[in-house]
């Protein structure tokens, strides 16, 4: 028979054993909830799989001198000397049947326009064959948060297609949606400055942003609109796969 003390002392170490597994198998599952959380949304992980599942297909970034920078599948001709022509509408229903086309244009927010909006890009356009419209947006936020404070919707007119993608970042894992308040400053040309609602933050300039599109739809409700915020990425997850497939091209 084991003495009191002993009996004690072990279940004492099998009750820390047990204590110690149970918090092995919780941590491991807060890493595996947090590399899920961190991955690239399914929704847009189907669409990049369709894409690459294209021969010829890619993703350009290329600069603008009026419009700034603009994002649209095209038709790779030669991935070395990165030769690539833009897919229309035509090819998408031609030889091409099948193939998507599209583009998102954006523009670097400036203070005397729109306001400061956290020094993000604003969409000025878009367009894109139906279902292939949320990469290229994918590719838009990646692309303004590696190179600014992240993308904002178009501040004065958003279509039921374009609100809808916006409803859907503002409730989506893996994209930091930063809210934006209203513009009250009249030297802003560019922007529609509307006084009848309070601002959130009055002390804080940095997130002022046109919001007269919202305030006109929603009222004093209008910073629940999707389109009132500014969303950033902090890892280019769908640039980064698209560029490990040679599918990426910046000029």
């Amino acid at each position: 028979m084991i003495p009191s003390t002993v009996a004690v002392a072990v279940a004492a170490v099998l009750a820390n054993q047990v204590a110690a597994r149970r918090l092995s198998v919780k941590l491991l599952m807060e890493n595996w909830r947090r590399f899920l959380a961190e991955g690239l949304d399914p929704r847009i992980q189907k669409q990049l799989d369709m894409v690459l599942q294209l021969p010829d297909v890619g993703i350009a970034i290329s600069s603008d001198a009026s419009l700034g920078m603009s994002i649209r599948y095209v038709l790779i001709e030669d991935a070395e000397t990165q030769q690539y022509s833009e897919l229309t509408y035509n090819d998408a229903i031609g030889d091409k049947k099948g193939y998507p086309h599209g583009a998102v244009d954006i523009m670097e927010t400036t203070e005397d326009a729109e306001g400061p909006c956290f020094g993000g890009w604003t969409v000025i356009g878009a367009e894109a064959a139906k279902g292939w419209g949320p990469l290229l947006y994918e590719v838009a936020i990646e692309y303004s948060s590696q190179n600014g404070g992240g993308l904002t919707s178009d501040r004065f007119s958003v279509s039921k297609d374009a609100q809808a993608v916006w409803d859907k970042y503002a409730n989506r894992g893996g994209v930091d949606a930063q809210q934006m308040d209203t513009n009250h400053d009249p030297s802003a040309s560019g922007a529609k400055v509307n006084t009848t609602v309070p601002q959130l933050t009055p002390d804080n300039k940095s997130d002022d942003c046109d919001q007269a599109r919202a305030i006109s739809q929603d009222g004093e409700d209008w910073h629940k609109n999707s389109t009132t915020k500014m969303y950033k990425k902090d890892k280019p997850e769908a640039m980064q796969k698209l560029k490990s497939a040679g599918r990426l091209f910046v000029v």
